[in-house]
């Protein structure tokens, strides 16, 4: 056998981490502080002389965490430790593949409390009729460019903060890069991530 060659695959684009990182705690379950949006008001602050100076005061609620615990093994038995030669690492593999299926489960719970529409409020989640899909091209309805900004202006005025990434699911961002909208000024069939980064900063596949 080969002695300096595997193949394998695995997946290196995993979402979960970046869309919703890791928090250290200390305990398994507890509660955190969520601070109010006063920060997003512009208070008078202007003074009379010898005037007291204004105040105010700000929202402190809090909410509960709880740490689920997931883990998985692969067995090595002394048999394929004993058998197994360059380039195979029995132990090695086995902690990769364990470390992978871990990391599989995590992408898919995160990917089920992001497309879930219940987790978000009202007015921070939309549905688009079936003119406004952006597979339905012959709609006038349907507008990505503007579904898009008017997404990153909402986020923007409820949060202070500039959304920086996009993440579609696969069909979704495959319809997206050939939608005539977005091929404008374009001579390809198809658009690369860092022309929709035009509209989105950022682009992940889901």
């Amino acid at each position: 056998a080969l002695t300096s060659l595997t193949v394998g695959a695995r997946r290196t684009d995993f979402l979960a981490g970046i869309l919703c990182p890791r928090v250290r705690v200390q305990k398994q379950s507890d509660k955190y502080f969520i601070y109010g949006d006063e920060q997003l008001l512009v208070e008078d602050t202007k003074l009379a002389r010898l005037a007291p100076t204004k105040g105010g005061d700000y929202t402190l609620l809090t909410g509960s965490y709880l740490c689920e615990p997931y883990g998985w093994h692969e067995w090595v038995s002394h048999e394929d430790y004993a058998n197994s030669g360059t380039p195979l690492d029995a132990e090695a593999d086995a902690s990769f593949y364990a470390q992978d299926v871990v990391d599989r489960g995590l992408e898919v719970r995160v990917a089920a409390l992001l497309t879930t529409a219940a987790n978000y409020p009202t007015g921070n989640k939309v549905t688009l009729t079936a003119g406004e899909q952006w597979s339905n091209e012959s709609s006038l309805d349907n507008n990505p460019r503007k579904q898009i900004a008017t997404a990153i202006e909402t986020v923007t005025r409820k949060s202070g903060m500039v959304p920086n990434k996009l993440v579609l699911g696969l069909s979704n961002a495959a319809v997206l890069a050939r939608h005539t909208q977005i091929l404008l000024g374009n001579t390809q069939s198809t658009v690369r991530n860092d022309v929709l980064r035009h509209y989105s900063k950022i682009v992940g596949k889901a």
